[in-house]
């Protein structure tokens, strides 16, 4: 490994990984994995390495006690001993903590670690980081920046950054890329492919919505639609929208900044249509909203919401138009006054 970096860096990359880190640690690291390949490169080696060390210690003891057998008779064989450990659940800080041993374990005990690993790397050909209840925050091993908003899926080939730099999208996610001329960035989503060589822009496409957005906020961007010869150069301030229903692009000009906003756990709408309010408020929520007859779905709203409860919302959406919300068991249902 590389020459450790300075206390609060590694404090704070523990943070990253355990999934705790503030907004301010994410800008510190940021800036430090920029600094320098060196910086960049001791990152993901103790990224590996604490994957690696949770993987260890995920594998059950029937398989931990088979490869430290052999380990043993591998070590006896060349005349010297081996001690087995006990293993036990750890919490995360406790593995991460003790990386500097886990990485000198592993380059002693190279046999242990393929036998655990084999059957983990045969059937994780895919990285995938999955977003539950709560925003995910990604640093890739190019040095990008990936917001993951809740309920969203990002994979990638364990090759990213050497044969090609080139990620799946499933849901919402805000990215801030790395430049490199010589090897563009390409996110897959649902019937789009985006193209950037570094830049930022936020990518919405939930395959349960119609409506695919691109919103660019930095940068350029080349945006492909599947099935379509053509395709859109973007400037900062675009935004592309795919009707997938319609098979229709159209393009107009936004404030970035409502379309990521949901980074700082807020939802952010600028005369947006009731039909995507509602999608989102839906996501957010995890509710089932459903609109009568009587309503207008694309009536426009502007509302920006931070911390309120699905009541409150409801109860602002009520003040500000004629819609009036109920529940109904474990559904909400919306009607025109």
């Amino acid at each position: 490994m590389n020459e450790e970096a300075p206390q609060p860096i590694q404090e704070i990359i523990t943070r990253f990984l355990e999934g705790h880190a503030s907004d301010g640690d994410v800008e510190t690291l940021y800036a430090w994995v920029q600094e320098s390949e060196a910086n960049r490169r001791y990152f993901h080696e103790m990224n590996n390495t604490y994957q690696a060390s949770v993987t260890l210690a995920r594998y059950n003891q029937p398989k931990i006690n088979a490869a430290w057998e052999q380990l043993a008779q591998d070590i006896q064989a060349s005349g010297r001993t081996v001690a087995h450990p006990a293993l036990k659940r750890q919490p995360k800080s406790s593995l991460f903590l003790k990386i500097a041993a886990s990485v000198t374990l592993l380059a002693v005990a190279g046999t242990i670690f393929f036998v655990l690993s084999k059957e983990f790397v045969t059937r994780q050909s895919t990285v995938v980081y999955n977003a539950g209840e709560n925003n995910m925050r990604i640093l890739l091993p190019d040095s990008s920046f990936v917001w993951l908003n809740r309920h969203s899926t990002l994979e990638y080939a364990p090759t990213f950054g050497t044969a090609n730099r080139e990620v799946r999208l499933k849901g919402e996610a805000f990215f801030d890329v790395r430049k490199n001329k010589k090897q563009p960035f390409i996110v897959k989503a649902e019937n789009i492919q985006v193209l950037v060589r570094g830049t930022k822009f936020n990518v919405q496409a939930y395959t349960a919505e119609p409506a695919i957005k691109t919103t660019l906020e930095e940068g350029k961007i080349e945006l492909y639609v599947n099935g379509m010869n053509s395709h859109f150069v973007m400037q900062p301030g675009d935004q592309i929208t795919l009707d997938t229903e319609a098979n229709k692009v159209s393009r107009k000009k936004v404030n970035p900044a409502n379309f990521s906003a949901w980074k700082e756990e807020q939802l952010s709408f600028d005369s947006a249509p009731l039909r995507d309010i509602i999608l989102q408020l839906e996501n957010r929520y995890k509710v089932n909203i459903v609109a009568d007859s009587t309503v207008a779905l694309n009536e426009r709203m502007s509302i920006t919401i931070e911390d309120e409860t699905l009541e409150e919302v409801l109860g602002l959406i009520q003040d500000v138009s004629t819609i009036r919300a109920r529940r109904d068991g474990t559904n909400i249902i919306l009607t025109n006054n």
